[in-house]
């Protein structure tokens, strides 16, 4: 599936300095939740492994990790004012006993490994174990790619039903199905409207099929196989059909998420205005009572410094003291959307700010933050957002040619 624009390039919507470490281990655990927990089934033990190897086992607790699979666990929304909160009860076991080991864990294929055993209690009384093996892939995205020894393949950019068993003969209750793969009698199952993964559990009593599971998409579903964009070519030739850049990245989306054009509009303009919301609560003196662990915040004087013309003039050191200003209620896991990661979420933000303080408008805004995603989409097809592969330039880069 291509990359959407929203949920990869300017989003996720996400808590914590690593959207590696902190966003893509929260999606993760929202959806090995549902896998595990769609019909009533209650977890009661969760234990997470790391490589010694990886990147996770040395900065899980420092980048939020432990909060991130915490919270996705716990089935909160990122947003939740209790996110922080959810962790310390965890390792008390007030909502479920959560534990979190490092140990060498099989296909240590990507630095970002991480492998989850899930132990709930069936409605009947029964215990199970589910064990899922997972990656995270860079800028919040992921994969989990096995499920108790089957393969699969799962990225949280649709709805997803797993069948196991033979459903040649029992009719799926939902509409616009499309069967992606087949391994060991595992079906995937992709099903667009979500709403009717509801009627899965009238089905589940009424068919003889050995398993059923089901999630929820994690982001914005995209569920249309459009071609990806693979090269700048392939962007100017798609805006030229479109009439410019913007038009251009807002036809893209539509057609992903399978929207309306406006509707494709009024979600840049509701991630502009997060991400221009994030530089003023960053700047405001209610970022106080949250200090930084390492420094002082110092985006308000940045802002507020008289700076000779040389040094920019006023778009330039109200962008910069705007990505300073995200990155501080980054570090003290405020609210921020990753552009394209958590490591560069200032920069796009920044810009936007800088923008908006010398006129612009929402709605050009909007497209200028279209724009960017489009131009992100071409780096993130190409190559990686994640730090961890790429070194923290790729992120840091990506979101300055973006800007640019």
């Amino acid at each position: 599936m291509p990359l959407s624009l929203l949920n990869s390039i300017v989003g996720p919507v996400m808590r914590g300095p690593s959207s590696s470490h902190a966003a893509a281990p929260f999606f993760i655990g929202t959806c090995c939740r549902q896998l595990s927990c769609g019909f009533g089934e209650k977890l009661y033990q969760a234990t997470i492994i790391f490589d010694p190897t990886g990147t996770f086992a040395p900065v899980y607790q420092n980048q939020g990790s432990d909060q991130g699979f915490a919270a996705g666990l716990s089935g909160i929304a990122m947003t939740d004012k209790n996110y922080r909160d959810i962790l310390p009860a965890c390792l008390a076991g007030e909502n479920f006993q959560l534990t979190f080991e490092v140990a060498a864990l099989e296909q240590m294929t990507h630095p970002n490994r991480v492998d989850l055993f899930l132990q709930m209690k069936e409605t009947d009384g029964t215990n199970r174990t589910d064990h899922y093996k997972a990656i995270s892939t860079g800028g919040g995205m992921f994969e989990i790619f096995e499920l108790n020894g089957t393969p699969l393949l799962i990225c949280g950019d649709t709805a997803l039903i797993l069948v196991k068993g033979d459903i040649q003969h029992s009719a799926l209750p939902v509409e616009g199905q499309l069967i992606l793969a087949e391994k060991d009698g595992y079906h995937q199952i992709i099903a667009p409207k979500t709403s009717d993964v509801e009627l899965l559990r009238e089905w589940k009593h009424h068919s003889h099929l050995e398993e059923i599971r089901f999630c929820q998409a994690t982001q914005y579903s995209a569920a249309t196989p459009l071609p990806p964009l693979t090269s700048t070519e392939v962007v100017l030739t798609l805006s030229q059909e479109h009439g410019d850049l913007a038009k251009a990245a807002l036809w893209y989306e539509a057609n992903l998420l399978e929207i309306s054009i406006d509707e494709a509009k009024s979600y840049f303009l509701d991630r502009a205005a997060r991400m221009l919301q994030s530089v003023e609560e960053g700047l405001s003196s209610q970022n106080d009572n949250q200090r930084m662990k390492y420094m002082p915040a110092t985006a308000s004087k940045v802002h507020q410094a008289n700076l000779p013309p040389s040094l920019g003039g006023e778009l330039l050191q109200t962008a910069i003291a705007g990505a300073i200003a995200v990155m501080e209620r980054n570090a003290v896991r405020g609210i921020v959307a990753a552009a394209p990661t958590a490591g560069s979420a200032g920069i796009v933000p920044g810009c936007l700010y800088g923008l908006k303080k010398v006129g612009f408008s929402e709605d050009e805004l909007a497209d200028a933050l279209a724009v960017m995603a489009l131009i992100g989409t071409v780096y993130g097809e190409r190559a990686t957002f994640a730090a961890e592969c790429g070194g923290c330039q790729v992120e840091t880069g990506a979101a300055a040619a973006m800007a640019a």
